[in-house]
């Protein structure tokens, strides 16, 4: 699809629905919030990259989707995919990058 044709094809509902949801997370609330919004997408991915990995009759070579096949059933992506939403962002003792309201003060965990 020719960036012509990607311009003139209409948005359909669902995705313009979630996009707009993602963006309204992401700049309303704090990286938390964006986070938990993009968790089911990215577990989506994951779990389609790993079934595309493992499955034999997958051809890789010459296929224009082996880089997304790739990324999304890595490893470094399904290590990321097994972990709980922004645990490496948001540690248990208030750092991280969630709003002061999403964090326990300190000395009282």
């Amino acid at each position: 699809m020719s960036e012509t044709e990607l311009a003139r094809t209409p948005e359909e509902d669902a995705n313009r629905l979630y996009t707009r949801y993602v963006m309204d997370c992401g700049l309303r609330g704090d990286l938390l919030d964006l986070l938990v919004a993009l968790t089911p997408c990215s577990l989506g991915y994951a779990e389609i990259g790993a079934r595309l990995l493992a499955d034999p009759d997958t051809k890789l070579n010459n296929n224009p989707y082996r880089p997304w096949i790739e990324l999304y059933g890595g490893n470094e992506f399904q290590e990321g995919a097994a972990s709980p939403p922004g645990s490496s962002i948001v540690s248990p003792k208030g750092g991280g990058s969630a709003s002061p309201s999403r964090t326990p003060p300190a000395g009282r965990n």
